[in-house]
């Protein structure tokens, strides 16, 4: 487990940034601090800051946290030597290994969740009670992190209480809302001033989306329906919305995505974003079926179904751009190692199914079927888990980057590893219990 820990840290020394990542560590040094990026994430990382400056401290903290999660959770069903070997196998699988090198939050999250889960299985109170502060991290670092916990917290409560299965839903209920509202509430405390993200993102995403599959409209028509809204056209604007929407045309960057936000205001008045929230939902009750249409195209995209290319599936920058890089005063290069074991996560991207989402998807809904044929609670929370968080991202997101499934891979991929040990079980009790009874041995008297 420490040779695949160390294995990881030299890959991803000092921890990768991209452009997103960037501004926010720029945020955190310079304020003030806004909900575009999870405040809470940068409540943490600037406490870190403080003895070490960059990312190096965000990436030992997720390695760490996800290696040791893993290795617990397989603790559960395997010898400590077994666990090892397989966690270390788990960390360092390309699709889970080259998102956890990105110092993002759905890596933090994926961490999180994962050494939550196993704390809140084991025996000791402070350990169930350090499981749901994580859970609390997890929630709060990803806007829809909340959608994973439900199932975790139910497993949980099974193993807490003997009350039968409505006190432990109660409990799990209970554990779910708290902690999504304790990660709302330090969010809302730790922010200076609003982002306004939904609004400047998935809003105008879905109002464009659900125009451009909408039957033909005039301008006037459009118009009507964004009333209110601050556009920068106003002619032939149905067929704008088309050109400049992204998704199912297999390419990234032909139309740039985010081209369609050229069309509003970066920054909203409180007038157009009460606007945008009336269009949104007008659109949505008049235009079902075109907003399902939208939704299901930006969903394929992010599960690579068919040509689609997902975002950053080996991210490998330290900033996005060199005036981030000397905004940051971080100043780095590639070793021959990082180059070449990039050279060779990218191979897998082009020519292997690896890391095309829809095959876990496909795996995590067969896995969880067998979990309820078997009742086998820990692999049904796990791909249930991840399950749910996937479908979260099937309404609220706006782009096709690899590393919003990080979550559904790690589940899938555990929950494999699960099965395969719970199979070769029931083989060993069938061959014990079909074995002819031993005979005496008379001839030792």
């Amino acid at each position: 487990m420490l040779i695949a820990w160390i294995a990881v840290l030299v890959y991803a020394f000092p921890g990768y940034m991209n452009y997103d990542v960037g501004q926010q560590l720029i945020e955190i040094r310079e304020g003030p601090v806004t909900d575009f990026h999870p405040p809470l994430m940068g409540g943490y990382w600037r406490v870190l800051e403080v003895f070490v400056c960059g990312p190096f401290p965000m990436l030992l903290l997720q390695t760490s946290l996800f290696a040791w999660g893993l290795y617990s959770l397989l603790r559960s069903r395997l010898d400590k030597r077994t666990s090892a070997w397989t966690s270390a196998a788990l960390l360092l699988f390309p699709p889970i290994l080259t998102p956890m090198a990105m110092i993002w939050k759905d890596a933090q999250m994926s961490a999180f969740l994962v050494a939550g889960t196993a704390l809140v299985l084991k025996r000791p109170t402070w350990a169930r009670a350090a499981g749901v502060a994580l859970f609390v991290i997890a929630s709060g670092v990803r806007f829809n992190g909340g959608a994973a916990l439900p199932l975790l917290c139910l497993v949980g409560a099974a193993t807490w209480t003997s009350r039968g299965r409505l006190a432990a839903l109660g409990i799990a209920l209970a554990l779910t809302l708290g902690a999504i509202a304790s990660a709302r509430v330090v969010n809302d405390a730790l922010t200076e001033k609003p982002g306004h993200t939904w609004y400047r993102t998935t809003a105008i995403m879905d109002i464009v989306g659900t125009i451009c599959f909408a039957p033909p409209l005039s301008d006037a028509e459009i118009l009507e329906l964004l009333d209110g809204i601050e556009l920068k056209q106003t002619t032939a604007i149905q067929r704008a919305f088309c050109e400049r929407y992204p998704a199912g045309k297999g390419v990234i960057g032909n139309p740039p995505w985010y081209a369609y936000s050229e069309l509003f205001a970066f920054h909203p008045t409180k007038i157009d974003r009460q606007a945008r929230m009336r269009a949104w939902r007008t659109l949505i009750l008049k235009y079902p079926q075109a907003y399902l249409h939208h939704r299901m195209t930006i969903s394929m995209d992010l599960l690579g179904v068919a040509h689609a290319r997902v975002w950053e599936p080996v991210g490998q920058d330290f900033a996005g751009s060199e005036d981030q890089l000397r905004a940051i005063h971080h100043d780095h290069f590639h070793s021959w190692l990082q180059r070449h074991a990039g050279d060779a996560f990218r191979w897998l991207v082009e020519h292997t199914p690896l890391y095309r989402v829809f095959v876990y998807a496909v795996l995590c809904i067969v896995f969880f079927a067998w979990a309820v044929w078997k009742r086998d609670m820990l692999v049904l929370a796990l791909t249930g888990s991840g399950l749910l968080y996937e479908l979260s991202l099937a309404i609220g997101v706006n782009a096709p980057d690899f590393r919003y499934s990080h979550w559904l891979i790690t589940c899938t991929c555990v929950s494999a590893v699960l099965i395969v040990i719970a199979r070769r079980d029931e083989r060993r009790a069938a061959r014990e219990t079909a074995a002819p009874p031993r005979s005496p041995d008379l001839g030792s008297r």
